[in-house]
Order: structure tokens, then C-alpha cells, then sequence
């Protein structure tokens, strides 16, 4: 059975009413779904910056409590082993010391000099060069014991030249240190305290 449609007589009913519909969900389409298909989405997606945001703080928190343990550590350290400086009119002292634990540690020392004091906030800072001839071992040695030796003393360059004839591993060493003195107004009211 065929149906013609050009005799169907609800055609001009039915097309108007169809037209409307296709309208109206273009319509709701676009002033309903797509509006909020597109809004889903933002949202999604502002829901994966959020989560990645509370986990970068969540790492961010984690570092702060474990700088804020060492900073306390540090200063529980800073607080039992505070560092008493020594008078800066113990200089020669400090150089005699010093050269005793070089010669200790296997190093020859060719000269040792000292430059102009540079006031800090806290102390007098005195500039220290030691030069000489040692093997690499001596060297690490001997700065490793200045560390422990030595807390009053920083190091502040090391040159080490290895010389091509010599096959005893001896090379030259040029190392530049600071020894760090209590300031003169500082020692004079420390031992006005203690006496």
C-alpha cells in the first residue's frame, strides 16, 4: 500500500507543527544544553585545578613543617653549642694552632699571611691564607680537622695545582680562610663578666 503524501490532507497541519519543534530544540538547544554541556565542562575542568591546587599546597604544607623542624633544630643546636669567640688579640695564637694542625695533617706550609680585619655585625672577621705544598689527602685532611678543630674558622677558597714531574701525588695549595674574633667591646664585657 502507498501512501501519497501530496493528498494527505493533515500535511499542512503537520508541517508547520514539525517546523515548530525543530525550532524549539534548536532553541532549547542552544539557550539550554549546550550552555550547560559547556558550563559541565568548565566545571570539570575547574575541579582538576582545584584537586591539583590543594595537592601542590598539600606538598607545599609538608615542606613548611619540615623547615620548620630543622629551623627548631637548628636552633636547639645554635642554643646548646653557641660559639664563643676569642678575642682578636689572640691572632697568633689561632695562626700557631692552625699551622700546628697543617704540619699534623702531612702539609708543608711556604707562608702564611693575614689581611686587614673586616667588621662584621656580630664579630671581627680576619682574612687567612695559607699556601704550601701537600698531597690531595693532606688537604681534605687538614680541612676536615679545621672543621672540627676550628668551628671559629670558615673556609673561603681552596686552589689546589698538581705539579706534572712530581710523582709523589705533592702539589701546591693556596687556601684562603676568615677567622672570626669576638668583637674588642664584646671580649672586654666577657671578661668583665667572668672576673
Amino acid at each position: 500500500m502507498k501512501v501519497n503524501l501530496t493528498h494527505w490532507k493533515w500535511w499542512r497541519v503537520d508541517a508547520p507543527g514539525a517546523a515548530v519543534l525543530v525550532v524549539l530544540a534548536v532553541i532549547v538547544y542552544a539557550c539550554g544544553y549546550h550552555p550547560l554541556m559547556r558550563s559541565h565542562r568548565e566545571y570539570l575542568t575547574r575541579q582538576g585545578e582545584l584537586a591539583a591546587q590543594h595537592e601542590h599546597a598539600a606538598r607545599l604544607e609538608g615542606t613548611l613543617v619540615a623547615l620548620q623542624k630543622r629551623l627548631g633544630a637548628a636552633r636547639e643546636t645554635a642554643e646548646a653549642g653557641s660559639l664563643n669567640l676569642k678575642p682578636s688579640s689572640s691572632l697568633n695564637s689561632q695562626l700557631t694552632q692552625i699551622s700546628a694542625l697543617a704540619a699534623q695533617s702531612g702539609l708543608v706550609l711556604a707562608d702564611v699571611r693575614t689581611g686587614p680585619v673586616a667588621p662584621q655585625q656580630h664579630c671581627e672577621a680576619f682574612p687567612v691564607s695559607l699556601a704550601g705544598a701537600g698531597t690531595y689527602r693532606a688537604c681534605t685532611v687538614f680541612l676536615a680537622e679545621l672543621k672540627r678543630a676550628f668551628p671559629d674558622t670558615t673556609v673561603q677558597s681552596v686552589d689546589l695545582a698538581a705539579s706534572g714531574i712530581d710523582r709523589s701525588g705533592m702539589g701546591k695549595f693556596a687556601l684562603g680562610l676568615r677567622w672570626h674574633a669576638a668583637k674588642a667591646c664584646a671580649a672586654r664585657q666577657d671578661a668583665a663578666a667572668r672576673g
